[in-house]
């Protein structure tokens, strides 16, 4: 009874210690979710390969979460930013694919993020980003340059912990060098979940 006893006690913290010590050695895995098509709900899962074919795409990011990249998601993740208010009202223009790296230290997202816009140098902004409830609360500063104009913009985006989806806004100064002419602008977008290219 007493090897019984201590067998059972022995499988008992091997497998505590297991529990602990397996999602560790996969911290650098790829992290696979199924988005649904209609609504963006994520479901994570163990292959892009389970995502069901018709109401289903898969997205792949790369990081150390073991299930939701939510809260210590590190690595790429990518939107589709699709303009859909300025400073005039309604407005729409071709959506962008918005990249972020995110690293995550005590707590608090920092990030770097690049948005190709076509014909310009790539659009760069810093922030860092803070979980509250169900929310992710990011905040971050932009610079762009194409000559003659010089531009800085702040922006602040809310993206759902659940399905990664959001919104965004941003105010943006400009100054031309040649003219001197001053410019500001308001942006408002949705930001959509995607697989980075």
């Amino acid at each position: 009874m007493k090897k019984q006893t201590g067998l059972i006690s022995f499988l008992t913290v091997l497998c505590f210690l297991l529990v602990i010590w397996l999602p560790c050695q996969a911290a650098d895995d790829l992290i696979y979710v199924c988005k649904n098509i209609k609504t963006g709900t994520p479901r994570f899962v163990s292959s892009p390969n389970k995502c069901k074919t018709k109401t289903e795409y898969p997205v792949t990011l790369n990081g150390t979460a073991q299930q939701n990249p939510v809260p210590n998601f590190e690595g790429d993740i990518c939107w589709i930013a699709q303009k859909t208010e300025d400073e005039q009202g309604p407005s729409t223009e071709q959506p962008r694919i918005v990249r972020s790296r995110i690293n995550y230290i005590n707590g608090t997202y920092i990030y770097n993020t690049i948005m190709e816009v076509a014909g310009y140098d790539p659009l760069i902004s810093n922030g860092t980003a803070q979980v509250i409830g169900d929310k992710i609360i990011a905040t971050a500063t932009e610079s762009f340059d194409y000559s003659p104009w010089r531009i800085t913009g702040i922006n602040r985006s809310v993206i759902d912990k659940n399905t990664l989806n959001g919104t965004g806004w941003l105010i943006r100064n400009s100054f031309n060098t040649s003219t001197r002419a001053y410019d500001s602008e308001y942006i408002f977008s949705t930001l959509t979940l995607t697989t980075c290219p």
